[in-house]
């Protein structure tokens, strides 16, 4: 796993390199107003485990990434910000995120998708609560509905932060899961690792006798074009949002395989 991790990092998307923060660079690919993308786990996913969403993204956006790993925070935005001279900037998320970026005043727009954080405990039950965000700036959450709507959620109860404030629109995605986003090779671990995704949807078992190896490439193929439809469908959603002003009608957000 670690090998095949390399080696994505190696083939990752071509960045237009600058300045550096603590010692990570700043990378931008794309076109169009910056935006700041925050990958998961608290920025232990590289960057080039989303090489085709962001190149769904880089024809009306500039994304900036980080290299290395590690959370992208507020300051580190800001910091961006400055060194790349621009008064406001979009930000990008998925999974675990700083949510102080949220109050940030260089923040035009926010896009969170599927968004976790750590929970809140009751100081009187001592129970796990969702934690409460509320942003500042125009936000859309978009949520991959088999991350918390099968026996065996990805985002377990509390971890799942509500977003509140005057201009925040909340849109689930059906049939996908919380790693569907990835290129296919994560997408797929994820999938070994027991995190429910397109793979998992309408699943057929065939008999000893009837099963063929073909049948099971084509299941595949299915998954991965099922896969595609969904990061270009969200991927227009949030070119959208953040070059224009995007209401819930025009908004797609149904997979079918």
């Amino acid at each position: 796993m670690l090998t095949i991790y390399c080696l994505f990092t190696a083939l990752q998307l071509p960045f237009k390199n600058h300045q550096a923060i603590n010692g990570r660079e700043i990378r931008i690919v794309g076109k169009g107003p910056p935006v700041v993308f925050s990958p998961g786990l608290y920025g232990s996913m590289h960057p080039s485990m989303y090489n085709q969403f962001i190149h769904n993204l880089k024809d009306k956006i500039s994304v900036i990434t980080l290299g290395g790993l590690g959370i992208i925070r507020k300051k580190d935005i800001e910091e961006i910000s400055i060194i790349i001279g621009v008064e406001k900037i979009g930000l990008l998320t998925h999974s675990s995120f700083d949510y102080n970026a949220l109050s940030s005043p260089i923040i035009e727009k926010a896009v969170l998708l599927d968004p976790i954080t750590l929970p809140d405990i009751s100081t009187e039950s001592m129970d796990i609560q969702n934690k409460i965000i509320e942003s500042l700036v125009p936000t859309m959450v978009l949520y991959a509905n088999l991350s918390k709507e099968i026996d065996k959620a990805f985002v377990l109860p509390g971890f799942g932060p509500e977003i509140v404030g005057n201009d925040v629109e909340h849109i689930t995605y059906d049939n996908v899961g919380h790693t569907d986003i990835l290129d296919n090779i994560w997408a797929e671990t994820g999938k070994m690792l027991g995190i429910h995704g397109l793979s998992d949807f309408q699943k057929e078992f065939l008999s000893y006798e009837s099963w063929k190896n073909n049948k099971y490439s084509k299941k595949s193929e299915t998954v991965t074009k099922a896969r595609n439809v969904y990061r270009n469908m969200i991927s227009n959603n949030i070119k959208t949002f953040f070059t224009e002003s995007l209401k819930k009608k025009e908004i797609e957000h149904s997979i079918q395989v």
